[in-house]
């Protein structure tokens, strides 16, 4: 296991961040379809500048343009840089993340897009601390239908997917962890299911009929 890491975990804090399902910095949130919330009426969605429209009244708290959002949006950024600052414990993984492959805990610095394909478990080691961190110079993308699962003791709360770029998930995908996109806009196709955190530092998010689980 990785000890220096699992030290470094326990600074890893998402404070005011941690209510929200999504969050878009600096511009818009926008939805079609039903895209549900749960647990619901206790899920927000925040943008510092921009509307965020389409979701079912009733089912969200919407947090429009404000100094308290905007003070949300610099905790992302410092929130952020706390996760790249962490040191890589594995430099060698490939782009892509396969089908059936199982990923251990650790902190994985990718220098290029990341694909996710078929069935991809994310693997505790049967401790619950467990943390995976995968980090990528370059967007990230699930394709259609892929899954995301967790095993052995590991949990949505504790994984983590940082890219450069935009990151999206195609229609009836189910992703886990808290995705953070710096330079690029969050999408989520037609049905597809997050259990986690959606958080876009630049650019917009769109939803799709999905259904969106807060992990805590």
């Amino acid at each position: 296991m990785i000890s220096a890491f699992m030290e470094q975990e326990d600074f890893i804090d998402a404070g005011p961040l941690a209510q929200f399902a999504i969050f878009a910095s600096t511009s818009t949130i926008t939805n079609t379809g039903l895209t549900t919330f749960s647990p619901d009426n206790t899920v927000g969605v925040g943008a510092a500048v921009g509307a965020i429209t389409g979701f079912t009244p009733g089912t969200y708290t919407a947090y429009p343009a404000s100094p308290t959002t905007v003070d949300i949006a610099n905790y992302l950024v410092a929130y952020n840089a706390e996760l790249r600052a962490l040191t890589a414990t594995n430099t060698t993984h490939p782009a892509a993340f396969v089908d059936l492959e199982v990923v251990p805990p650790g902190i994985y610095q990718i220098p290029a897009a990341i694909t996710f394909a078929g069935t991809v478990s994310f693997d505790g080691q049967g401790d619950s601390n467990s943390v995976i961190v995968i980090r990528a110079v370059g967007a990230g993308s699930m394709g259609a239908a892929v899954n995301m699962v967790l095993i052995n003791n590991m949990l949505a709360s504790n994984v983590y997917i940082l890219v450069d770029g935009a990151w999206s998930a195609g229609a009836t995908a189910s992703g886990i962890g808290t995705i953070i996109a710096r330079d690029g806009a969050i999408a989520l196709g037609a049905a597809a299911s997050h259990t986690g955190r959606l958080y876009a530092m630049t650019a917009a998010i769109t939803t799709a009929g999905n259904a969106l689980t807060l992990s805590y």
